[in-house]
Parts: structure tokens; C-alpha cells; sequence
């Protein structure tokens, strides 16, 4: 049932982790070296079909490519969705690979596999990858800017990883940024229920050594530069019109081309003044910042219930599923939910934060007030009633 998450024990042995705890994973190899684990999910067959995710990549909303390779000529080619369902029928046997991100966002049970990784905070997750590759498909040499762990499906992987270089040259007239050179230094070969974890900057190469499936879980840091932008924004929206450069204790100056000392520190303390918000100002900022979705817009219910007839609903086997693109975190009375924050007993926020739905027991655990709330949310489109199964 996808009603109930619960916490974890970071000093808990993880099998998914080759026995690692979450603490041992996250001091010795998190962000520092690859790390792989031979059946780390025993009898892994994926969450989807390969039909299932070709389909998933003819949708409009989907985010699908497809990389071919030729490698005598060593070239990728890269071909961006959404595709008709001809589009296969048209692609030779071998040497190319489909690629579809967010799957985690169409799919539940690919969404349940970010469980597994329930020690990394949600606002580190990106999303759920699956891929599947024909033998020899692959994407070329290349690193990324995020954490992931490759977790295999049907079929095997070859995977190999070369040392890190300082602005490592890539093939020139690429649309895909392919490194001009690669020397393995390690390799695996990856099979159903295989995990390889690799840090940000490792140069890797996945090579299908027949019809396989990988499913991707990405954990992309935000970008300092977005974080930067976005807060200067904010700050420059909250600030009123009439908002100057005050400076009552300028004093007089021998020259007034110079950019003395003392006019450094007075814009230097008017910026530190404005950039050192209290946490009443920071937090929530933060909070729907992390939440935010820039390409999702919710839906109207067509048919909005108050709570009272939520309550009905739940308790004939119905549940409140949250949107899947909805992203969620609590701090303290606060829920932060798509971009918006709620003020919300500590309790509630955590329970609604944790949870992907909400079922009767749950919803019987709830505040008045907090069910109140739900049927807000449920009324603009961040929840919707489906069967609880």
C-alpha cells in the first residue's frame, strides 16, 4: 500500500547497499567514489515493460530521446521525443538506446523505488531515469554534474569508469557531450538487480550487452547560481518602491571620483543587511523554492468535495493521491507543497509531507483544520481521489 512511509535507521545494515548502513554510504562514498553491488535488489525484473516505456515516450508531456550509435564510424546520433509508435518500427536491430526521464512521475511503482534511498533528502532527488538499450546501445563516454545510482533490469550492462580529468575534451559537432577520450580503469558487468552508484564528475560508459533496461535514480544538487538568482528576486520583490541606499553617516570625501573605503562598507552593510533574513523570512523561502515546479500547472477537480465528503469517500476504499510531479517537505508547523507553504500542526505537516496519499487511517489521524486544507489542495489539483489498492 503507497499510504504508509516511515522513517529509517541510518545505522541500520541496508542490503541495497551491500550491507552498508545509510551513515557508512553517505561518510565513505557519497559525492567521493563509485561504489558497486552485486544483486542489491535480489530478483529486480524492473516496474515497467520496454513496450510500456516506449509508450511512455510517444506521450506529449514525456521527456524521450533516443541515442543511436555506429560504431565504426563512432558517432552518436540523438533524436528527441515525443515519437510515434513507426518511429520503432524504423530502428535498426542493434546500437541505440531510448532514454525517458521522470518516469517516477507517470508511474507509481517506478515512484516506490525512490524509497529505497529514503536516507538522501527529497529535495536532493531528481527524478527516476529508465532506459533501454538494444545490444550495443549506449550514449557514449561521458560524466554528469549529479549523484546516481544505476540499478539494473532485464538484460546486462557493461559499465566502465576512467579518472577524473580538469576540462576534459569532448567530440566536436555533438549534440551529446561525448569525452574525446576515455581509458577504463574499472568495469562491470551489471545484472537484474545490480546497483552502481557513481558520484558526480566520474567519466562512464555503459555499453547494453543485449536487450537490457536501467532504471536511473538521480540526486541533481540545485544550482548555486540558481539558488543566487532566485533569492535576489525574491528579496528585490519584497523590498517597497521607495526603498534607497541610506547613508546618514557618509562623511565628506577629498575626492569625489573615488570609490573610498568608506562607500565599500556602507553598500557592503546594506546588502549583508538585506541578504541576512531571519528564519521567518528564509525558511519559508526556502522551503517553496525547493518545491517548486516550473513545467507543471494542477488541474481543477472537476468535481471538488469538501471534507466532509472526502471522509465519505476514504471510507468506502478510496484514497487522496498527491500529484506525482508535486514535490513536498515540513519544517516544523510548515508544509511546503508545490511551491506553496501551509501552516499546519507539526504532526500533520510531517505525516502529509511523508506520505504520497492519504488514506482513511491516516486522514482519521489528521486535524480538522488539516483536512480542511486537503480539500483545498484536492479542490485546485494536488490531490486527486483514486482506490486505495
Amino acid at each position: 500500500m503507497r499510504c504508509n512511509s516511515g522513517s529509517m535507521n541510518p545505522d541500520q545494515p541496508l542490503a541495497f547497499l551491500g550491507g552498508l548502513t545509510a551513515r557508512d554510504f553517505m561518510n565513505e562514498y557519497w559525492q567521493k567514489k563509485p561504489l558497486f553491488v552485486p544483486n542489491a535488489l535480489p530478483g529486480f525484473s524492473g516496474t515497467l515493460e520496454a513496450d510500456e516505456l516506449a509508450g511512455l515516450a510517444c506521450e506529449e508531456l514525456a521527456d524521450s530521446r533516443i541515442v543511436l550509435h555506429d560504431p565504426e564510424q563512432h558517432r552518436w546520433q540523438l533524436r528527441r521525443g515525443p515519437f510515434q509508435e513507426e518511429d520503432f518500427s524504423r530502428l535498426p536491430e542493434e546500437n541505440w538506446t531510448l532514454l525517458v526521464t521522470d518516469v517516477d512521475q507517470w508511474h507509481a511503482e517506478t515512484e516506490q523505488l525512490l524509497q529505497l534511498i529514503d536516507f538522501i533528502p527529497r529535495w536532493r532527488v531528481d527524478d527516476v531515469m529508465v532506459s533501454y538499450a538494444t545490444a550495443g546501445g549506449s550514449v557514449g563516454p561521458h560524466l554528469d554534474q549529479y549523484d546516481v545510482f544505476l540499478l539494473q533490469g532485464p538484460g546486462r550492462r557493461r559499465w566502465q569508469i576512467a579518472a577524473p580529468e580538469e576540462n576534459p575534451d569532448l567530440l566536436p559537432e555533438h549534440e551529446l557531450a561525448i569525452l574525446a577520450r576515455f581509458e577504463a580503469e574499472q568495469e562491470w558487468i551489471t545484472q537484474p538487480g545490480d546497483l552502481l552508484y557513481l558520484p558526480p564528475g566520474i567519466p562512464h560508459y555503459g555499453v547494453a550487452l543485449e536487450p537490457a533496461m536501467t532504471w536511473s535514480l538521480g540526486m541533481r544538487a540545485p544550482a548555486l547560481a540558481d539558488l543566487v538568482t532566485a533569492y535576489a528576486e525574491h528579496i528585490a520583490e519584497t523590498l517597497p518602491a521607495d526603498a534607497l541606499l541610506r547613508d546618514p553617516e557618509l562623511p565628506p570625501c577629498e575626492n569625489p571620483w573615488q570609490l573610498g573605503p568608506d562607500h565599500i562598507s556602507l553598500f557592503r552593510k546594506n546588502l549583508d543587511r538585506l541578504l541576512r533574513q531571519t528564519d521567518d523570512a528564509w525558511i519559508p523561502w526556502l522551503g517553496k523554492w525547493l518545491t517548486g515546479t516550473a513545467n507543471h500547472w494542477p488541474a481543477p477537480a472537476e468535481n471538488p468535495l469538501d471534507s466532509h465528503a472526502l471522509q465519505q469517500a476514504l471510507a468506502t476504499g478510496h484514497a487522496l493521491f498527491r500529484a506525482p510531479w508535486a514535490r513536498t517537505l515540513w519544517h516544523e508547523q510548515m508544509l511546503f507543497i508545490a511551491g506553496e507553504a501551509l501552516l499546519l500542526p507539526n504532526k500533520d505537516a510531517q505525516t502529509l509531507a511523508s506520505n504520497h496519499c492519504v488514506d482513511l487511517k491516516l486522514w482519521n489521524h489528521l486535524e480538522a483544520a488539516t483536512q480542511n486544507h486537503l480539500a483545498t489542495l484536492h479542490a485546485r489539483g494536488l490531490y486527486a481521489l483514486g482506490d486505495d489498492a
